[in-house]
């Protein structure tokens, strides 16, 4: 290419300012990764992407998810740079990000409702390609409702068995122990019960999962009257017979919401 046009090419903004660095935790404040004419991605709107991650999957993600998502953010940046930048303010916006009220039950809700639209299978909104593929990637969805705009994903699932564990050890000294096909079992369950249930019931049975390492580490950080309290006035299954499929069937069939609310209350603050 000859060095006048190369130049032209340059001033015009059609060439990436610098090498995109696409390493998770390698950008720099205020560092610019990639520039397409008056657009520019920046190493902010990559964090708080990242952070938006997390959130959804409910856990830290590894540096190679990081770097999965940031790559596609990148690619769909090629391809049209406005639209990206516009998906991820609207992104950076999310109610998940900005609101205060992120120890709610609600905002287990608001989570469940933005993995239900970034679900490729959604009517929702589209969002660009790569980024929504990538963040859709994020969670398996194993139910989903398109009244109310809410998905169940494993790690709802997962959540309410560690959940259905505690109540089991804190009655038997035990925890509960399925097998690889009464697990099988649980998701379907669990799947037909969120099918079946009410709006409030649905958010509900996602609220438990994405809440559960604040669970945990408020339970074994609370006194042990706080403990008995929740003991004495939570809705726990009778033991009986019971094997530990049964003892799940029997909490999700029995007052759930109650277990929920009533977690939330013994041991708040519990977040995201």
């Amino acid at each position: 290419m000859a060095r006048h046009t190369l130049l032209a090419v340059l001033a015009s903004g059609l060439l990436c300012c610098s090498q995109p660095r696409v390493e998770p935790g390698a950008c720099e404040s205020g560092e610019v990764i990639a520039s397409h004419q008056q657009n520019q991605l920046t190493c902010e709107q990559l964090r708080s992407l990242l952070s938006l991650a997390d959130t959804l999957s409910g856990t830290a993600t590894n540096t190679s998810t990081q770097r999965s998502v940031m790559q596609a953010a990148l690619k769909d940046f090629r391809r049209d740079p406005s639209g990206l930048l516009k998906a991820l303010a609207q992104l950076r916006e999310h109610e998940l990000l900005t609101s205060g009220q992120n120890t709610s039950l609600q905002m287990a809700k608001v989570r469940s409702q933005l993995i239900f639209d970034l679900n490729p299978g959604s009517s929702g909104k589209a969002w660009p390609a790569s980024l929504q593929e990538s963040l859709a990637d994020l969670n398996i969805i194993r139910a989903a409702s398109k009244q109310t705009g809410l998905a169940l994903t494993e790690f709802d699932v997962e959540g309410w068995i560690l959940y259905t564990s505690l109540c089991h050890e804190v009655q038997t000294r035990q925890a509960l122990k399925l097998s690889i096909a009464q697990r099988v079992e649980v998701y379907r369950m669990t799947a037909q019960r969120f099918e079946a249930g009410t709006e409030s019931e649905q958010a509900v049975l996602v609220s438990m999962g994405v809440f559960w390492p604040s669970i945990r580490a408020s339970w074994q950080a609370a006194s042990y009257a706080t403990q008995q309290r929740w003991i004495a006035r939570a809705p726990l299954p009778p033991i009986g017979d019971a094997s530990a499929l049964g003892y799940f069937e029997e909490l999700l069939g029995g007052p759930f919401e109650a277990h929920a609310t009533l977690l939330h209350e013994t041991l708040k603050p519990l977040s995201l």
